[in-house]
Parts: structure tokens; C-alpha cells; sequence
């Protein structure tokens, strides 16, 4: 099981172990008690605390990978601008580093939009920042 294997091998610094069904996982002392404690406040076992993270953890891999996919259905322009905008560039500023006008800025940002299944332009920014960009 991969994702087992990445989870213990990311944790596994220390001491004291933790028992999660058949398996154990090491954790260090302060993140060991961290989820224990995390654990306890939330009402849940360990194990239990764990596979859920470890099913967000999947769900949020998932769904970067839609993000990546949306983004290579946008053109070069598109991107471009996706990643102006994402860098905190005005609509007006991003007319004019491209030196096209603003209603096509206000265009591709309404196509990038789309693309990505958003309505407005702050979800827009919290996919695009999501995203890491190399």
C-alpha cells in the first residue's frame, strides 16, 4: 500500500509507536502526542483520527490533480494571465504588461473561470495559489 508506506515514512522519526490495526506507525514524541491529543479533542481513536487523514489527504492529491488538468486545458495565453492575476496584478495591470486591451483581460479571466468551474474570481485565486507553480 503506497500511501501507507509514504505516510509512515514521513512520520516515522521516533518514538513512541502507535498501533493502527495491523500495522504500526513510529511517530515522534511531539507528533505522536500532537494526534493523540488531536484525537482526543475530536472524540475520535487514533486510528481513526489517522485514516482520516489519510483519506484527506488522498481527496486533496485528487483534487490537485483536477486543478493541474484544468490548467493544461487553458491556452498559453490564458495561462499567462492566470498566473498575472495570480500574482496580484490588476485587470488594468495585466492589460498592460500584455498590451492588450482590458476587456480581453476581462475575457480570458471569464474562459479561465470556466475552465476551472468557478464563478467568481477569488476561488479563481484560491485554486491558482494552491497550485505550485516551478
Amino acid at each position: 500500500m503506497k500511501i501507507w508506506s509514504n505516510f509512515k515514512q514521513t512520520f516515522s522519526r521516533g518514538t513512541p509507536a502507535i498501533r493502527v490495526g495491523e500495522r504500526e506507525l513510529i511517530l515522534a514524541g511531539e507528533t505522536a502526542h500532537a494526534v493523540q491529543n488531536l484525537a482526543l479533542r475530536r472524540g475520535m481513536t487514533v486510528e481513526a483520527l489517522i485514516a482520516a487523514m489519510v483519506e484527506s489527504s488522498v481527496q486533496y492529491d485528487k483534487w490537485l490533480e483536477h486543478l493541474w488538468a484544468c490548467w493544461d486545458r487553458l491556452s498559453a495565453q490564458q495561462q499567462e494571465t492566470a498566473l498575472l492575476l495570480r500574482g496580484g496584478y490588476s485587470r488594468k495591470e495585466i492589460a498592460a504588461r500584455m498590451s492588450i486591451a482590458q476587456p480581453t483581460v476581462k475575457w480570458r479571466i471569464s474562459k479561465i473561470m470556466r475552465t476551472f468551474g468557478v464563478h467568481n474570481t477569488n476561488d479563481l485565486l484560491l485554486m491558482l495559489r494552491e497550485m505550485r507553480f516551478e
